[in-house]
């Protein structure tokens, strides 16, 4: 597709048609990712986490369910999957090397020689692999890179009013787009969901994304977040409910283009 084209699809429900309309001027590739897929300590760094225990079980380890969707992910819409498993508690591969919330409590006592071993080990080949594969994908196509995650339903005793929400640059009119279109499509299978935009976080808050926007151009690379209670794991049926509402709304708007 080397043209603009003009999009029409429509998304059933069990009490209506709704026709969505994206432009696009290229082809579009997809790559997955997931930052904080595991818990795992590695074991030269242990003695620092002896107390760590259930932070590392807790969100503040990792995202519950977050990895799994993302392999659903990867396979429905037949697209590369970049995860790592280490807990963000020893280092945390979505935030910036400048940010201080990339050591935890923990990770912030190991020296700093140790940190730069981490780093070059744990942290660089993960981004720097999803660097590679959305520069190797660009050419003629654009690429979106959906970032898997989830979020706790209660945080400093405040409950978080959402069941699932898309992180991404406001000022980006792809992105912005884009999103508008595909939770229209997730709210037309179950309007019972709590969808929000850029909830709980903003999507042009220090990341991944927002890292590799700065890489490259505008429009060209569309880095979208997607953001799961994971609350709703105590309700396996509610959960898979929303996970499948949310793939296949994304495989219609690929298929349709």
């Amino acid at each position: 597709m080397n043209a603009t084209h003009l999009l029409v699809f429509m998304v059933s429900s069990p009490s209506a048609w709704r026709r969505v309309v994206c432009i696009v001027s290229r082809p579009t590739k997809f790559i997955v990712s997931c930052e904080h897929a595991g818990n795992v300590i590695p074991g030269r760094w242990g003695s620092y986490f002896r107390k760590a225990g259930t932070a590392l079980r807790s969100h503040r380890g990792w995202d519950p369910g977050a990895f799994d969707v993302a392999v659903s992910l990867s396979q429905a819409i037949n697209a590369p999957l970049f995860a790592t498993h280490v807990s963000r508690l020893l280092i945390d591969n979505n935030r910036s090397l400048t940010n201080p919330a990339v050591w935890s409590q923990y990770s912030k006592l190991i020296p700093a020689g140790e940190r730069a071993e981490i780093v070059d080990e744990y942290y660089l080949p993960h981004r720097g692999e999803i660097e590679r594969a959305v520069a190797a994908s660009l050419g003629d196509n654009d690429v979106f890179h959906l970032g898997v995650h989830s979020f706790t339903p209660e945080l400093n005793g405040v409950v978080r009013d959402c069941d699932f929400s898309l992180l991404y640059d406001p000022k980006v009119s792809s992105e912005r787009e884009f999103c508008r279109d595909w939770l229209s499509a997730i709210k037309v299978r179950n309007p019972t969901w709590r969808l929000r935009k850029n909830y709980p976080y903003r999507g042009s808050a220090d990341g991944l994304t927002t890292a590799l926007r700065g890489v490259f151009p505008e429009g060209r690379y569309c880095g979208i977040e997607l953001e799961f209670n994971h609350g709703l794991l105590a309700n396996r049926k509610q959960w898979r409910l929303l996970v499948s509402n949310v793939m296949e709304s994304l495989v219609v708007m690929i298929d349709s283009r």
